[in-house]
Order: C-alpha cells, then sequence, then structure tokens
C-alpha cells in the first residue's frame, strides 16, 4: 500500500531547521529552571512548607524539625499517628521515607503508600530533606560514598567503580560533589539517633530503636543501602525502589533484612546495571541481590514465587544470619517508579506499565511483620519527581513542525 502525502516530510524538516534547530538544542543545552535559593525550582513552595501538603492531598499533621548537620540545619518531617496519643505506651516502630534525586518529602509522602500505611498500623513516619543548594547540586540529592566494585556480566563482564552518588553540579553527571564535605549517611543516621532518643517526641511516644525501618527511591535507595551498608547497628531492615547499592559494606556489618523492588523498564538505573564512560558504573538489580544474601549468609537456594497480578516474580533467600531474609520483587513491566499506581517517567522503557501490586504494603509485613497487619486505602497515581531537558525537545520537534506546516 502506497500512501501519498501532499508534502515531502523530509524536505519539509530540512527547510524549516530554522524552527527546530534552535528550541531543540536549547532544551538540550539548558538545564530545567532553578530558584534563586534552592535547587527544587518548580515543587520549591510545595516541598519546605507543611501548609502547602493538602494540595497534595496530604492531610496528616507533620512536625517540621530541624536537625543541625555539618554546621548546617537540615530538615525533617514527622508524622506521629493520631492514634498512637490514644493506644499503649509501648514504643513505636519507626519507617524513614527517603526522596530520589529531584524529589522531596512531599513528592514521598504522596507516592510511596508509606505514609497511609502508618495511619493503620501506628509507627512514626519520617521524611528527610536532601541537599537543596544549588552550589552543591543542580537538583535535590543525597550524597553518598561510592566506591563498590562490580562486574557488570551482561556488558561483557565489565568491571567498574561504583560512583560517590549523586549530588553533582554537572548536567552530564561527570562529576560528582566531593562526599566528605557532605556525608548524608551520617545525617541520616543522626536523624534516627535523635528521634529515638527518650522524649524526642513528646512525653508519651517513644521510638522502639529495635523497629527502625529505612526505605528509599532511586537515590533516596541508595541512602537506604548507604544505612544498611554503614551504619546497620540503627537500623532493623530496608526495602529499596528502584534503586541500587553504590556504597561498599563495612567489616562490622550486621545483617539485616532487606526488600529489593525493581522494575525490568526501569531507564534510570536499568535493572541489568549500566556502564559508564566515565569510569564508574550501576550494579544490576540481580548482583546486588545475590551480594547482600551472601552477606546476611543465606542458603544459596532461591524461592521462586509468582506476582499476583502483576507481571513478575518475587525472589527470596532465606535461613539468614539474624534472620536477615532477602526479598527481590521484579515488575517485568515496572518502570523507575515501582509503587503502586505511581506515574511512570519519560526515561522508562518502551511497554512500562503502572505497577497494580502494592508493594509497599509487601516490604512492610516483610519487614515489621506483626506490626504491619493492615492495609491502607488504595493510592491514586502521582506525578513523578522529575523532568529533564529532553522532554522540552521533544515538545519543541512537535510545536516546531505543526508551525512548519501551518506556514
Amino acid at each position: 500500500i502506497v500512501v501519498l502525502l501532499p508534502f515531502d516530510p523530509m524536505k519539509m524538516i530540512a527547510q524549516s531547521y530554522r524552527l527546530w534547530a534552535l528550541p531543540l538544542l536549547l532544551a538540550l543545552l539548558i538545564p530545567g529552571p532553578v530558584a534563586a535559593k534552592t535547587n527544587l525550582g518548580q515543587y520549591e513552595d510545595l516541598c519546605l512548607d507543611t501548609e502547602a501538603l493538602p494540595s497534595l492531598g496530604i492531610e496528616e499533621d507533620f512536625q517540621l524539625l530541624t536537625i543541625e548537620h555539618m554546621g548546617e540545619p537540615r530538615s525533617v518531617f514527622v508524622h506521629v499517628p493520631e492514634n498512637a496519643n490514644n493506644a499503649t505506651t509501648k514504643p513505636l516502630p519507626m519507617v524513614m521515607d527517603i526522596h530520589g534525586m529531584g524529589g522531596c518529602p512531599a513528592i514521598q509522602m504522596a507516592m510511596t503508600g508509606w505514609l497511609g500505611l502508618s495511619k493503620v498500623n501506628n509507627y512514626v513516619y519520617v521524611a528527610p530533606l536532601g541537599r537543596i543548594d544549588p552550589s552543591v547540586s543542580m537538583a535535590s540529592c543525597w550524597s553518598l560514598p561510592g566506591g563498590r566494585e562490580i562486574t557488570l556480566t551482561k556488558f561483557d563482564d565489565v568491571r567498574t567503580m561504583t560512583p560517590p552518588c549523586c549530588c553533582t553540579t554537572e548536567n552530564n553527571y561527570k562529576t560528582w560533589t566531593d562526599y566528605d564535605t557532605l556525608k548524608d549517611d551520617v545525617f541520616l543516621r543522626n536523624i534516627i539517633e535523635t528521634l529515638t532518643k527518650d522524649g524526642a517526641l513528646g512525653e508519651s511516644i517513644t521510638v522502639d530503636p529495635s523497629k527502625v525501618v529505612v526505605t528509599g527511591h532511586s537515590n533516596g535507595g541508595m541512602a537506604a543501602f548507604a544505612l544498611a551498608a554503614k551504619h546497620s547497628d540503627v537500623i532493623s531492615g530496608i526495602a529499596v525502589y528502584g534503586g541500587t547499592a553504590v556504597t561498599p559494606f563495612a567489616e562490622n556489618y550486621s545483617p539485616i533484612p532487606l526488600v529489593i523492588v525493581h522494575g525490568q523498564k526501569d531507564g534510570d538505573l536499568p535493572y541489568d546495571g549500566q556502564p559508564s564512560p566515565y569510569g564508574y558504573g550501576y550494579d544490576s538489580t540481580e548482583n546486588v541481590f545475590s551480594m547482600v544474601a551472601d552477606k546476611n549468609g543465606c542458603d544459596t537456594e532461591i524461592i521462586n514465587e509468582s506476582l499476583d497480578a502483576e507481571d513478575g516474580f518475587v525472589k527470596k533467600r532465606t535461613n539468614c544470619t539474624n534472620d536477615a531474609d532477602v526479598t527481590l520483587v521484579v515488575l517485568e513491566k515496572g518502570g523507575h517508579s515501582p509503587y503502586q499506581g505511581a506515574d511512570l517517567m519519560w526515561s522508562d522503557g518502551w511497554g512500562a506499565k503502572k505497577t497494580v501490586v502494592d508493594t509497599t504494603i509487601m516490604a512492610c509485613k516483610a519487614l515489621l511483620g506483626d506490626d504491619c497487619e493492615k492495609n491502607a486505602p488504595e493510592r491514586s497515581g502521582t506525578a513523578s519527581s522529575r523532568t529533564n531537558g529532553v522532554v522540552g525537545a521533544v515538545a519543541a520537534i512537535i510545536a516546531s513542525l505543526l508551525l512548519s506546516l501551518w506556514l
């Protein structure tokens, strides 16, 4: 079948280059808008003001605490469920939910489901704010130690190192802000040590230091891994969504249970790992799963389970030291934000679909057991936390082509 068009598409594109070439160049070269005082851009008001949270459908009351780290004040959002004051005097579990690069606590609260679970399961919910100084990074971030030696089997057994991710002032991710001047894993540890002290949240509320779960998305997932690797003495388990391990595990690491949730259509941190021409890379999800399970002293046998209502599967290694089982939840069509109902991101692979299964309650039950018996109400989808110049480029091309047709 031959379709005759009333115009020559290639000739039209060539002749209209003046219309589309400049917008394309600008969209690719010029970073997104940056606020004068922070790198949060359009999310600044939403991310720094507790009174703005209802605009995201977040009706819970939050305390905005300030904790000093390396000579500067840092912000932490803390929610204590109403039932906690009326329940018992026993110490409560605590979940720290860490946002990804370009995100903030408000976005994390609306997307992950951990906040909703805190209301029905009576645990303290904590959401820290990453680096927001434009001189430190072009987008909000967490600075974490790198240096893990990895081998990427899907890329001809390339041997490389993980970077000190993820604060950078470069739009090409070639260089990273000096970790030794930031040390965000130490800041996160300080939060835990502060909030688990008696009286930190009032006379009637105390946190059980043996039930501190850390979870995170993307760069926040790397932060959760960093806490496990270097600070396992202050946490009881971690759940990582669309993240990977960049930090080497310390010799005094004490095995803790871990849940990894990763989509095979993730375009930001690919499931099979990712080498870089700049001398570093990110490990594959399968390698990280095996590495942690080995460190936890788990049985070598892998238990495989199906995943209801989802294209995917679950792998487990059990009988580990300290009962620190390791679980991998694989979403075959999942993208970079593998939470139930979360919006896809522009970078997700072709054929990616929103996550149907509630991966948050899965991790909660695996890490908190009887302290996470109840499911939260269903959530609606939320906007992804980052944009990229390429989105602007695509929009510019489409607009230019339509304009050239009109002209």
